[in-house]
């Protein structure tokens, strides 16, 4: 499904998560306009098994990055930052009411991490014709990129870290669901058990349609005939293709063999000495990344986790490939030159 693209809607993000997870993580997108002037009033979720994507309207991410240009002209964004780090601080757990409280952490502090993207894809706009700007600004802009990258990926660590808390509570709550991790919060509250055949589905395929207060999940043909509505069509990568450009998050030479990461599991295979190949890294992977020889992802910029974790750790790092999940494969041998911000098959 990432090789799906429609003109209507804006890939926002490729992550290693189920559905019931996203049904907290969500929140951040949907209750953007409770912390900003930012709106996303309504998503579009592709999802497989422990995987999915998540879209955005193309109308709504262009009014974003509008919003967001505004918003640095007038030099407000170090007061947002200001706000959300009050607003971490402050957060407190709901006694009682584990549920609640996550999806309280998501509405609110989360929101950040929504905020956070799209600044970042507007100053990566600034940071690619940098030569343009004075010294002044060149600073302000390197500046404000290293500050949003440090507060999301504090938040963000934090919201995921409330996620798997009560992660145990979810699973003792609702034993008698087979497979909750592929149902809506609301269905599991109502006591609502789907038949099987129903669950065999959405770890096919499912397509959800969600706002702040309707979701609907297809799947099997319906989940088909939305796509097809929504205009979707499949990214077409050429078979001969052997290299891909993109941005350079830490410098560094390195070859190996690759290894296709798109989900934690991913990491029971051999993983160590290899070059990683992920759509985008999550906190989760962290730990394995101490024993790679470099990372590349599909999506993501300066201030990415991948980036971040790269600089951390001091390996070879090219995040914004596009596409490079979909043109190498486990096994390929590749050379990653992270000098020039490009990787190919050898």
């Amino acid at each position: 499904m990432a090789q799906f693209q429609s003109r209507k809607w804006v890939l926002f993000i490729d992550s290693p998560t189920s559905l019931l997870k996203r049904e907290f993580l969500k929140q951040c997108y949907l209750y953007l306009d409770k912390t900003t002037k930012l709106q996303i009033s309504r998503l579009l979720i592709i999802g497989q098994k422990d995987r999915n994507w998540v879209f955005v309207s193309q109308k709504e991410d262009r009014k974003n990055i509008k919003q967001i240009q505004k918003y640095y002209s007038q030099r407000k964004v170090h007061q947002h930052f200001k706000k959300f780090i009050g607003l971490l601080e402050k957060y407190k757990e709901l006694k009682g009411k584990p549920i609640e409280s996550v999806m309280s952490f998501w509405q609110g502090v989360g929101t950040f991490v929504i905020y956070s993207y799209f600044l970042e894809k507007f100053l990566m706009e600034k940071y690619q014709h940098f030569s343009v700007f004075g010294e002044k600004e060149q600073n302000f802009i390197k500046r404000l990129l290293n500050q949003d990258a440090k507060l999301r990926e504090k938040i963000s660590k934090r919201g995921y870290h409330e996620y798997n808390k009560i992660y145990p509570y979810l699973k003792k709550k609702f034993k008698k669901f087979k497979d909750f991790d592929y149902y809506l919060v609301d269905e599991l509250a109502r006591g609502q058990i789907l038949p099987k055949s129903e669950l065999a589905k959405r770890k096919k395929l499912f397509i959800e349609l969600t706002a702040k207060n309707k979701t609907i999940v297809y799947t099997g043909q319906l989940a088909k005939d939305i796509l097809k509505k929504e205009e979707f069509k499949k990214i077409r990568v050429a078979k001969n293709l052997k290299a891909l450009q993109g941005i350079s998050a830490r410098h560094g030479l390195a070859s190996g063999e690759v290894i296709i990461i798109k989900k934690l599991a991913d990491f029971k295979k051999e993983y160590k000495e290899k070059i990683i190949i992920s759509p985008r890294t999550v906190p989760e992977y962290y730990p394995y990344f101490k024993k790679v020889k470099a990372i590349v992802t599909d999506f993501g910029a300066l201030n990415s986790h991948a980036a971040v974790v790269a600089r951390e750790l001091k390996i070879p790092c090219i995040v914004g490939t596009k596409i490079a999940t979909l043109v190498f494969k486990n096994g390929d041998r590749v050379e990653v030159d992270a000098n020039s911000g490009v990787v190919q098959k050898i």
